[in-house]
């Protein structure tokens, strides 16, 4: 509630029982509207939900806003070449209303990579493929190309993706969103629960691990033993160029998070060494 209008403000959204269930991004659109730019899932019932179990005097529907990213390190000079040199101004998850060819948009410094770049969101649906032919144009001197999510730069990032480091049943202190966390806050749903978590400290938390070799691709999570025992499982796998080995994120019980600390996990092709790593790798 003391986000500015045109402010966006990264958070955990929880259930009940303080389990994470998206880490959307939040943004203040107007006086009295909200969106929220979701990670996997479909929140709009539980929002619904919500709604009507506190009796809220509140609508809510989708948005009918589609986002396309326009990230790397040459961005600004790209969305600058599309809406003028004004966006070099805007700050880190800030938005802004912009408009080309009649195109309505909200424009802010955001995205899910290390090297940053902007966010345009198309506030008219029919308008998709103008848009993107617009930024393909002023792409084209900066030789731009479509692309997805960098896995590789993620991981060696630490930029959690939901539902694919976390289960069911992860809070966010585990998935090291603890610090998006406000317990001194008015009320708000999980926050007993959060309270009771963070008392009773942490169980097991993501981390970094490195590989000695190569493993091969991870289909589904692979078991974490400790003296035969299983402590948590690996989440993710990258041949990270940087590092210069194979890195990825476990979900791993205390105390075998110490960065140092030498595990192994299994996969279909055998047993790995691997080694407990801050997070992020670089």
């Amino acid at each position: 509630s003391q986000a500015r209008v045109g402010q966006g403000k990264y958070t955990a959204m929880v259930d009940h029982q303080g389990r994470l269930i998206n880490d959307p991004l939040v943004l203040r659109a107007d006086d009295d509207v909200w969106w929220l730019s979701l990670a996997d899932g479909d929140m709009l019932q539980w929002c619904r939900a919500i709604a009507s179990e506190r009796q809220m005097s509140v609508e809510v529907s989708d948005a009918n806003v589609a986002p396309l990213a326009v990230q790397g390190p040459l961005a600004e000079d790209v969305v600058a070449a599309l809406l003028g040199d004004w966006i070099r101004e805007i700050k880190f998850f800030n938005y802004h209303r912009a408009e080309v060819d009649g195109i309505p948009m909200r424009v802010g410094r955001a995205g899910w990579s290390k090297q940053g770049g902007f966010e345009l969101y198309l506030e008219d649906a029919t308008r998709g493929n103008d848009l993107w032919d617009l930024v393909m144009a002023a792409g084209e001197p900066f030789e731009i190309g479509p692309g997805g999510p960098n896995a590789i730069e993620r991981v060696q990032s630490g930029l959690l993706s939901y539902r694919t480091e976390t289960t069911d049943d992860t809070d966010p202190f585990e998935a090291g969103l603890g610090k998006y966390v406000d317990l001194e806050a008015s009320d708000f749903i999980g926050r007993d629960a959060l309270i009771e978590k963070r008392e009773r400290g942490l169980q097991r938390s993501l981390v970094g691990v490195v590989f000695d070799e190569h493993p091969g691709v991870l289909k589904n999570p692979w078991p974490v033993m400790a003296t035969g025992q299983v402590v948590g499982s690996v989440r993710v796998v990258v041949v990270s160029p940087k590092v210069g080995r194979s890195i990825g994120m476990a979900m791993i019980d205390v105390p075998h998070t110490v960065p140092g600390t030498d595990l192994v996990t299994s996969s279909p092709n055998g047993e790995w060494s691997i080694t407990v790593a801050a997070l992020p790798f670089v």
